[in-house]
């Protein structure tokens, strides 16, 4: 059994929660992805949709736009979050506060990777599956990058 290595109690700092936000944002943005070789997989498998007519109609119109106004409403939810949020003169409630924010506006993001996949199992359709993948990993990289241009200008204000 290998020795375990005792928990870092640390103070965290400005550029250790950023390395690991990175990380994070990387990693969801990687999962995106692998829905697309998910399904490419699948296809070459030999899947096949149960709905073998034509995508289109009222079901993918509806789980298309529930996945597009998940993400549309995630960045408006976000801001009104940053609004409410208390000055914060220490980095670690700000740093709670912007992960917060950050995870909120994700899981909005997610919707549309979600309704994608739910396309995909339903239709086989690669082209909206891809587009709302896209859609997804944008987000969240817009998300990622507004998060880490608030903790820098915490960082430039505490010199």
């Amino acid at each position: 059994m290998a020795p375990q290595q005792p928990p870092q109690s640390g103070p965290s700092t400005p550029s250790l929660v950023r390395r690991r936000l990175t990380i994070v944002a990387i990693a969801l943005i990687a999962a995106q992805i692998l829905y697309a070789a998910l399904a490419i997989s699948l296809l070459q498998g030999g899947f096949k949709a149960p709905r073998r007519a034509e995508p289109g109609g009222p079901l993918l119109l509806g789980i298309f736009l529930l996945g597009m106004i998940g993400v549309m409403v995630s960045l408006p939810i976000v801001k009104s979050l940053a609004k409410r949020q208390p000055a914060a003169s220490e980095f670690l409630p700000l740093s709670r506060a912007l992960m917060i924010q950050f995870f909120v506006g994700f899981a909005f993001c997610e919707i549309a990777g979600l309704a994608g996949l739910l396309i995909f199992l339903l239709y086989a359709d690669l082209k909206t599956l891809f587009f709302l993948l896209w859609v997804a990993g944008t987000a969240i990289a817009a998300h990622f990058l507004r998060v880490k241009k608030a903790m820098e200008d915490f960082e430039e204000t505490q010199r």
